[in-house]
């Protein structure tokens, strides 16, 4: 509310306005600390992409378990985000059908004691593998030798390889 005066409108102070005044210093003295912490939004620390096999379309119900700075299970749903401060991240990503996928992240940035954490945004790609395809990319392709030998003479005696 503004008075009025010889030199024209002043401010005017009403005593509402005075008690809030007095009460927020009060407060921001008695904690001790050099500034407000104002409640903040986490920052997004972690861009996830997921898509599957070599034709990298989307895959249904992806599910995305966070360890490490933050603990979380997440859907997602393609692209998803990890809110979260600096530090390591374990990203445990699985589907139906799909093999599971870890990755481990680490995202830098700054907590400070007074004011918001910042951080420097990690982003993933993510290829999810068939479990098909990985099962026989595991056991495919490889070779069994076995070799038979005399235990006196330490002489082979045979040996017989093929395909697992």
């Amino acid at each position: 509310m503004k008075e009025h005066s010889k030199d024209g409108l002043r401010p005017r102070l009403t005593p509402a306005t005075l008690v809030v005044l007095c009460a927020s210093s009060m407060a921001l003295a008695s904690c001790g600390h050099d500034c407000l912490a104002l409640p903040c939004a986490l920052p997004i620390a972690i861009n996830i992409s997921v898509t599957g096999g070599t034709s990298r379309t989307s895959v249904e119900g992806v599910t995305v378990q966070v360890t490490g700075v933050t603990v979380a299970t997440i859907p997602c749903p393609g692209i998803c985000h990890v809110p979260g401060t600096a530090g390591t991240y374990t990203l445990d990503v699985t589907a139906a059908g799909f093999a599971p996928e870890r990755r481990t992240l680490v995202v830098q940035g700054t907590t400070p004691s007074c004011g918001c954490p910042t951080v420097v945004t990690e982003s993933v790609a993510i290829a999810l593998v068939p479990a098909s395809s990985s099962v026989d990319g595991q056991i495919g392709g490889l070779t069994c030798v076995v070799v038979a030998y005399d235990e006196e003479s330490g002489s082979v005696i045979d040996v017989a390889a093929g395909e697992a």
